[in-house]
């Protein structure tokens, strides 16, 4: 995602003209020259995620996330 970012007015410029998310796609994966699967997740991206600063604040998340879920398993044993 950190290139991305630095492709910001590529995603753009890719997205020009398209009328579905299919397309969208489709267009990013051409003008990044990454497979659909890749586009897919940088379509689907918030501006934050494709930030380099955003890596530690989806780690915290993610911690907390698993934290709380392992509080539940805790709970419900």
């Amino acid at each position: 995602m950190s290139d991305a970012a630095s492709r910001l007015l590529d995603i753009v410029a890719a997205l020009e003209g398209t009328t579905t998310d299919d397309e969208a796609v489709a267009a990013i994966a051409a003008r990044l020259e990454v497979d659909e699967s890749a586009a897919g997740a940088i379509f689907n991206a918030f501006l934050r995620d494709l930030h380099p600063a955003s890596a530690d604040d989806r780690r915290e998340r993610i911690a907390e996330l698993e934290q709380m879920m392992q509080q539940e398993r805790n709970v419900a044993d």
